[in-house]
């Protein structure tokens, strides 16, 4: 009988910890569509796709693939002619949105089991207005990512948690997104810009966060979370562009760019945000849905520095070495990964450098074999032209089912995706029903352009004082512009359109400060500035002014108009947007301005960036009296600006990023002239300390060379001391998180106890060392180890303790809970089962030795169908883990009942 006891100690020991079907990495949902999906559907469920023009009907463009191709999800862009931005537009967007999801609800004569499956809605919506924000008009003009990253800490280091910016703004994009329909975001950027490269093709501007990857992964958190709950779950994200495009030199819209970096380069920088906003929450709220692959190629990348990677978005190897990484394997179980549009000008070169083929077919089943879940098939041609395009997406389509059909690794690789594609679907939509689905038209008005208050505050926040230094300034600009000061304004007004067709409109309004001004500051406000005292131009006359051209052409009357007011002018105001001279030869009309017109040091010449700060060289802002970082020009943004202009609020903000032209560098290392001071924050200190009391420590917040709060993980060492007895006690090692650290020191021996703290070249300085004067007549030794406050995220780019591995879980995952409720009831469930096995046998006489055999039997039975069903029927049968469980626990104790029974008389 020995075997029966091992046996029930295994159940008891084992069987609590057995995952529960909710714990498996297979999602029983998913699986069960999948295999009532018909292979059309499968397939199409691969696909995202544009559509041109904004009919929707069931014989539509974009109908017929819904319906006859099954296309799983569509995007939205105002370029495609899918909406026009005006007044109108979100009654234009719901209109549309519920009628895509009205087709994929709408049954066919051949259609398959599975019963309708919501479509994924997507949009470009990063903020800042044109290009990145497909959805604008009657909308909330959110700022740029680098707007929001010019906030965070915001150049002080009192963190508030209600101030959480980022967070904010993305409650406001999630809530106006899911009003719409929208259930897929295309964004947030994760992007490091850890060296800018002004004027190259490939510069990001301000669809960054910043340079330092730790916080571009702290705030790009943050912004998922906020699109988690401003949505109510009702908005996927999609982070961009995995796994890094700061440090690429080119954009897809001219070829593929190439990077010298390993794997471990890019776990140190480019990777760390995409990790970070992969990890775990306690509600996983602040993790996104789905990374977007980039098409750059790597060089090095697996230590080979002659190996060059295919595009990473249709690179196997490279993909999967990059989602097989330990702190991405786990994400990825269920997290989806979006390819980047698949026919954007850097793909055709790549596939023919010489454009005379584009071999659609190819392209789609190379981006599913590298790992890509979603195909994003946009711009799907060798150019532009839309019946092409078309064209392309349904013949690879088709090829998809075949070869579905011919090839076992397709398929199992198809089916891997749909899983994913299902779950995420699942997640966003409890009931998979068209009411369920659809928006109310009728909402709309409540939930969308409501956020502006938030923006302005955003914007006071994030404006940034760039050059001179604050007191400097207080020199150069004691006060704002005077009754008796003439204003001159000169704007990058560059002329942009949303479609070939779409009427144009200018970035930033020439008049557009002027406005404000007179908003603010004019007679109808507090009566500062008279309307005659402001003029305006735009860089395009500037520059027909400084370099007539036959593409800057000027009069006579106007050259001597603007040289008119260039002279009477006491302040001169430049608005600037990005440096792109070959798409807008006026954008350098600052720069010329400040070569030509050495003459006019009288005057003060003030420029605000309101893309990113970088542009300008350190001649050129030496020339300037004041330069300001705006970083969005957006409506608000550029309110906030004039009123900082006024000294109507102090400017708090801080760069995101490195601007060379003022030796502005972001350094994540502690700054060294600042004091650590230790504080002593042991409960129940009031009184005299005694020898042998634990003390906790913690020290006030620590800085970086910018200013802000350094990484979580930064180390700093507490070092006790007793001074007048010469003793040093053992360096307590911990790690800061939210930039402060904190350890225990044990008191032991009665004195004066000195405690300093150091991180790198910053040190407790002689007034800041915490001095404690403990009693008693004794002494101990033993010296407890430091703690830090929290866990820490995992950042690469900065040193953290390793994370403990827990036993038996692959990866160092903590285990799953046990399951003691199923415990308890297969316990019931055998004891029921032999107790009424056990009293049917007795109506038949038989030796007592035998029945309690039989009894023993029964429950031997029982525990082997307890174990058997918890350790591998939970993780095959989508049945409950509390049903099915009890249930082959059951069964399994009749079986010795059953077979006796069929024996009759023949004994054990």
């Amino acid at each position: 009988m020995r075997w029966l006891t091992w046996l029930t100690i295994a159940a008891l020991l084992i069987g609590p910890w057995v995952p529960p079907a909710a714990a498996q990495t297979e999602d029983p949902f998913a699986q069960q569509m999948l295999d009532r999906m018909t292979v059309a559907e499968k397939v199409g469920q691969l696909f995202i796709v544009t559509f041109s023009g904004s009919d929707v009907g069931p014989d539509s463009v974009i109908g017929r693939l819904i319906l006859d191709y099954k296309v799983g999800g569509v995007v939205l862009t105002p370029a495609n002619g899918n909406f026009v931005n005006n007044a109108m537009t979100p009654h234009q967007v719901v209109t549309l949105t519920n009628s895509l999801q009205a087709l994929a609800f709408q049954p066919t004569k051949d259609a398959g089991t599975a019963g309708p499956i919501p479509l994924l809605i997507a949009a470009e919506h990063e903020g800042d207005g044109f290009p990145y924000t497909a959805i604008r008009g009657g909308l909330t003009p959110v700022p740029s990512a680098m707007a929001i990253g010019a906030t965070w800490p915001g150049g002080s280091v009192q963190l508030n948690p209600d101030e959480n910016y980022a967070q904010r703004v993305g409650r406001i994009v999630g809530r106006e997104l899911r009003a719409l329909g929208v259930n897929l975001l295309l964004g947030p950027s994760l992007d490091v810009l850890n060296s800018p490269r002004p004027g190259l093709k490939g510069d990001l501007g301000v669809r960054s966060f910043g340079g330092d990857p730790y916080w571009v992964g702290k705030l790009g958190k943050a912004y998922i979370r906020g699109i988690h709950e401003g949505s109510k779950g009702r908005v996927a994200t999609v982070a961009t562009h995995f796994p890094g495009n700061g440090g690429s030199d080119r954009s897809p819209d001219e070829e593929v760019a190439t990077v010298e970096k390993s794997i471990q380069e890019l776990t140190r920088i480019e990777l760390a945000p995409f990790i970070a906003a992969t990890q775990s929450d306690p509600d996983n709220l602040g993790v996104t849905d789905a990374l977007m692959s980039s098409h750059i190629r790597y060089r090095g990348f697996q230590g080979n520095i002659r190996q060059l990677t295919r595009p990473i978005s249709l690179d196997a190897a490279g993909l999967q070495a990059l989602l097989n990484l330990k702190d991405l394997a786990t994400w990825r179980t269920r997290g989806i990964v979006l390819s980047d549009s698949l026919g954007v000008p850097a793909i055709r070169k790549y596939y023919d450098p010489q454009l005379k083929t584009f071999p659609a077919k190819s392209i789609a089943q190379d981006a599913l074999l590298a790992g890509n879940d979603l195909l994003y098939l946009s711009r799907f041609a060798l150019n532009d032209n839309w019946p092409e395009q078309l064209a392309n997406i349904q013949a690879t389509i088709q090829f998809f089912r075949e070869q579905y059909a011919r090839d076992q690794t397709f398929k199992a690789r198809v089916n891997s995706a749909v899983r994913r594609i299902l779950s995420l679907k699942r997640r966003l939509y409890s009931e998979f029903n068209l009411k369920n689905v659809q928006v109310d038209p009728e909402q709309i008005a409540g939930e969308v352009g409501q956020g502006k208050s938030d923006v302005a505050q955003i914007g006071e926040k994030a404006v940034t004082l760039i050059y001179p230094g604050a007191s400097e300034l207080a020199d150069r600009l004691p006060s704002p512009p005077r009754r008796d000061e003439r204003i001159l304004i000169i704007t990058d007004a560059r002329q942009v359109t949303d479609c070939p067709a779409c009427e144009p409109f200018p970035l930033i309004a020439a008049d557009a400060l002027q406005q404000a001004i007179l908003q603010f500051y004019g007679p109808k406000a507090t009566g500062q500035i008279a309307p005659e005292q402001i003029s305006s131009l735009t860089f395009n006359q500037l520059k027909a002014f400084l370099q007539p051209s036959e593409q800057f052409k000027i009069t006579r009357e106007e050259q001597a108009r603007i040289e008119r007011l260039i002279r009477g002018a006491d302040w001169i105001i430049f608005a600037l947007l990005d440096l792109n001279p070959v798409d807008y030869p006026a954008s350098d009309a600052l720069k010329v301005f400040l070569k030509q017109r050495t003459d006019l040091r009288d005057k003060k010449i003030v420029a605000l960036a309101f893309n990113a700060p970088y542009y300008l060289d350190t001649t050129e802002i030496s020339k300037l009296t004041a330069y300001y970082g705006v970083f969005s020009k957006v409506a608000p943004f550029i309110d906030a600006t004039v009123r900082a202009l006024f000294q109507g609020f102090p400017v708090q903000g801080g760069s995101p990023v490195s601007i060379a032209g003022v030796n502005y560098e972001l350094q994540m290392e502690p700054k060294p002239a600042q004091s650590i001071r230790p504080l002593l924050i042991t409960p129940g200190t009031t009184g005299p300390i005694q020898v042998g009391t634990t003390l906790r420590v913690r020290t006030t917040p620590i800085v970086d060379r910018n200013g802000h709060r350094v990484p979580d993980g930064t180390p700093v060492v507490f070092r006790p001391f007793y001074p007048r007895d010469s003793v040093y006690l053992s360096p307590q090692e911990t790690i800061t998180v939210d930039g402060i650290a904190e350890a225990t020191v044990l008191a032991e021996r009665p004195g004066l106890l000195q405690i300093t703290a150091q991180s790198g070249a910053a040190a407790t300085s002689e007034a800041d060392v915490l001095a404690l004067t403990i009693q008693g007549d004794r002494e101990v030794t033993a010296t407890p180890s430091p703690i830090p406050t929290s866990t820490p995220t995992p950042v690469p780019a900065t040193t953290t303790p390793p994370a403990t591995l827990t036993p038996g879980i692959p990866g160092g995952q903590p285990g799953p809970a046990p399951n003691w409720g199923a415990l308890f009831l297969s316990l019931a469930a055998i004891g029921a089962g032999s107790g009424a096995a056990y009293t049917r046998r007795r109506e038949r006489p038989m030796p007592l030795s035998r029945q309690v055999r039989f009894l023993l039997l029964s429950a031997a039975g029982g525990l082997t169908g307890y174990i058997l069903a918890g350790a591998i029927l939970v993780s095959i049968l989508p049945v409950p883990h509390m049903v099915l469980v009890p249930l082959v626990s059951l069964g399994c104790t009749l079986v010795p009942f059953a077979w006796l029974w069929y024996r009759e008389e023949r004994w054990l």
